[in-house]
């Protein structure tokens, strides 16, 4: 059970770590997440407690971006999947020649200065152009995603005990940072220890599961590293712990699949280009909905959904990967 003391508790703690950079009666927020979901409740609270303006979105995530040049927001609170997409849009418009790196700009040439910069206006316009802060939680993100977004999704593992530090010596403010009321550091995130002794962040523990040979894999980290290919529009990655692999269930871009390999696949219509994959991949010629039950309202897989669904292709490629491997 969630009481409002604790919706009214995270959001004055998200103003406390803004700090000078918390919301104002001048800022503009964007409400595009189901108002049932936590992340949303807590923002909103803390919008409602300076007196920000909230615009709420049209309905369809696609026109998105409409809503926001239209709403022109100052704070824009986003899942990461959003973001990941965005950031690879943003990129695609000054081609693959540029690299962005903005903790580090250092470009070769004055063309490609002008390219990056002429690609950055354009993304802040697509954002309304008044976007000031953007704040993200629920899943990681890339360090690429990171460094273009200049913000840090942080992710911590919860320690307790003896030997965990008291505070750091006459700097309350760096303790107020590093440990709460009750000297907890606190994590929804799982971590491994690596052969070298370090403690690695893996994923959120619902999207780990462990193979047969006892590997542990992040489902939804792959998923996200594969979804940043121009190629790949969905894709469900599939595990099982009695099996040592993993498979996966790919819907393609149909736009920039037959955009790129036109010559290829000349005489044939999108369901039998579809329908002639490498055979240890299953690839879906139509988009898996919201409205289908197969993505929650924030766009996340829904797991149990695809496995049912797609249970028998599921099946067939496990047998077929038994025969390679």
């Amino acid at each position: 059970m969630v009481t409002h003391g604790n919706i009214v508790s995270a959001a004055s703690v998200m103003k406390l770590v803004m700090g000078k950079s918390s919301l104002t009666k001048e800022d503009r927020m964007i409400s595009y997440l189901p108002l049932a979901h936590m992340f949303e409740q807590k923002v909103q609270t803390m919008a409602f407690l300076e007196g920000c303006s909230i615009g709420f979105f049209g309905g369809d995530f696609k026109l998105l971006e409409d809503d926001m040049r239209a709403l022109q927001p100052t704070f824009f609170p986003a899942v990461p999947r959003l973001l990941n997409k965005w950031c690879e849009k943003a990129r695609s418009l000054c081609g693959s020649k540029v690299n962005i790196d903005l903790n580090s700009i250092n470009f070769k040439t004055k063309e490609e200065l002008v390219s990056a910069h002429h690609m950055l206006e354009s993304f802040k316009e697509s954002l309304g152009g008044r976007v000031r802060m953007i704040i993200t939680a629920a899943a990681p993100l890339s360090k690429d995603v990171f460094e273009f977004y200049t913000k840090c999704l942080g992710y911590e593992v919860c320690i307790k005990g003896h030997n965990v530090l008291k505070g750091y010596f006459k700097n309350p403010e760096k303790t107020a940072e590093a440990l709460d009321d009750e000297g907890w550091f606190h994590s929804g995130d799982i971590g491994m220890w690596l052969p070298n002794g370090t403690l690695k962040l893996i994923d959120r523990k619902k999207n780990i599961m462990k193979l047969s040979q006892g590997e542990y894999v992040a489902l939804d980290r792959i998923e996200t590293v594969y979804s940043a290919s121009p190629y790949i529009s969905q894709i469900y990655v599939h595990g099982d712990s009695l099996k040592s692999f993993l498979v996966a269930v790919v819907i393609p871009s149909k736009e920039f699949v037959l955009l790129r390999c036109k010559e290829i696949f000349e005489n044939k219509t999108w369901n039998e280009i579809c329908g002639t994959p490498v055979k240890v991949i299953h690839t879906q010629p139509e988009a898996m909905t919201l409205e289908g039950g197969f993505l929650t309202a924030t766009q996340k897989t829904k797991r149990e959904t695809w496995c049912k669904y797609f249970a028998e292709e599921i099946k067939a490629m496990y047998e077929c990967n038994e025969e390679i491997f």
